[in-house]
């Protein structure tokens, strides 16, 4: 009976069986070889050593499993040139991928960036797991994430690479507590409407920026360590809208945190220690809210706004600036309150340029508006007055009104009774 206590029916895919292949190291191609013959429910299991794989693997079946149990196996092209070539290419759904070390050999080809070598590629709709895996690619990306795909990158280690993930399209990944080491341009790059999330990551030496979210992107940035970085610790830019949260940007650095390009972002619980430069830097038509974030030790400004910027900046701390706590200049204003400003060596809030005269006018602009307040409350009380005085003018009218009724009744009674005593007098005579 369907519904009879004691039968326990499973749910078909718990009924599945999977099948483990085990591929030894030494031969090449090996894993190309085992994962083109696998079936869906299939665990490729890597022996340990270096694996060298002339081509790309590709995964397209879905629930295949590629992990090393020791931790011990590298997977590398050799020798081979691997411009333009991944090493490993993950299209299909339900794909984990754990505890190898990915090293392939590409080569720069001259005057290029190095953008377009891409050790591991996941896309389509894939929402591969990569997890406590290691990459170098050195003249490249360690992980191109794009279409649609939604991997999970948990617990790796990136290093020595052109850059570490970067997310194009669509794509929506979630990379949490890895580890990020010497980039040339940034840890991680969000651009292209992706979104997903970067949280609890360790990001240290890269040349650009930690995290970069450009091109209409709309990333979550949240409870990353980022050291040394050369420009931003964080760079949002191009029209896009980032949660930027709970983040410490330390370490030699010029910007902590920069919003530029018709941005719009939450800012909030960031902490910002010794920027060469400015602690957050808001210019270009950026927008956001700027809350609770901690500025102290830049050399320059604790926050800088300026290009037509208009932030709202509410409850930060800025202290122990060498230059100003807040610098606002060009054509920018914004909202600045109940921010503790304190201890920097110039001034807490300096206005330069355009913003004086902004600032003069805001100021002109509240005057007036202070006295058009007072004249519309004057005209309001006189306005009350006459209309109580019209209404005690009706109040008079109505009373005499019934004044008149009532010797108009009074005299017609009156005049009533003397007919009737001329009458009676007349009878008596």
């Amino acid at each position: 009976t369907p519904n009879h206590p004691m039968v326990r029916h499973e749910h078909p895919a718990a009924q599945r069986r999977t099948m483990s292949i085990t591929v030894p190291s030494g031969t090449e191609d090996a894993i190309s070889t085992a994962i083109s013959n696998a079936a869906p429910d299939t665990e490729v299991l890597l022996d340990g050593g270096v694996y060298i794989e002339t081509k790309t693997l590709c995964i397209a079946q879905t629930r295949i499993s590629l992990r090393c149990p020791h931790y011990t196996s590298v997977i590398t092209s050799g020798a081979t040139p691997r411009q333009g070539h991944p090493l490993l290419r993950v299209d299909a759904r339900d794909v984990i991928v754990q505890g190898i070390t990915f090293c392939p050999g590409f080569y720069r080809a001259p005057n290029t960036s190095g953008v377009n070598n891409r050790c591991v590629v996941i896309g389509s709709s894939s929402n591969a797991k990569v997890t406590e895996c290691s990459f170098g690619a050195k003249d490249g990306v360690c992980i191109y994430v794009q279409d649609t795909a939604a991997p999970r990158i948990v617990g790796c280690q990136f290093k020595e690479s052109v850059c570490g993930v970067c997310i194009s399209g669509h794509a929506k990944p979630a990379i949490h507590g890895s580890v990020f080491l010497s980039f040339e341009t940034f840890a991680i790059k969000f651009e292209g409407r992706s979104s997903g999330e970067a949280v609890d990551n360790v990001i240290e030496g890269c040349s650009r920026g930690g995290v970069k979210a450009s091109a209409h992107s709309f990333p979550t940035i949240r409870h990353n360590v980022i050291n040394e970085t050369t420009l931003c610790g964080i760079d949002v830019t191009d029209h896009s809208r980032a949660e930027v949260c709970e983040n410490t940007i330390s370490g030699k650095h010029c910007i902590g945190i920069q919003v530029a390009d018709n941005t719009d972002i939450v800012c909030t619980g960031n902490s910002v220690f010794n920027s060469q430069g400015t602690g957050i830097l808001v210019c270009d038509n950026a927008t956001g809210m700027f809350c609770k974030n901690f500025v102290t030790g830049s050399v320059k400004s604790g926050v800088g706004v300026r290009d037509s910027a208009w932030p709202t900046f509410v409850g930060n701390n800025v202290v122990k600036c060498s230059g100003s706590g807040f610098v606002v200049h060009g054509n920018a204003s914004g909202v600045f309150r109940e921010n503790e400003i304190s201890k920097n060596q110039v001034v807490g809030v300096a206005l330069k340029g355009q913003a004086t005269a902004a600032q003069a006018a805001a100021a002109d602009k509240s005057q007036y508006e202070e006295q058009m307040e007072s004249l519309e409350k004057e005209l309001e009380r006189k306005t009350r007055f006459l209309t109580e005085a019209s209404e005690n003018s009706a109040r008079l009218e109505l009373d005499l009104k019934f004044v008149r009724e009532k010797l108009t009744m009074e005299k017609a009674q009156a005049e009533k009774l003397l007919r009737g005593l001329a009458r009676l007098g007349e009878g008596v005579g």
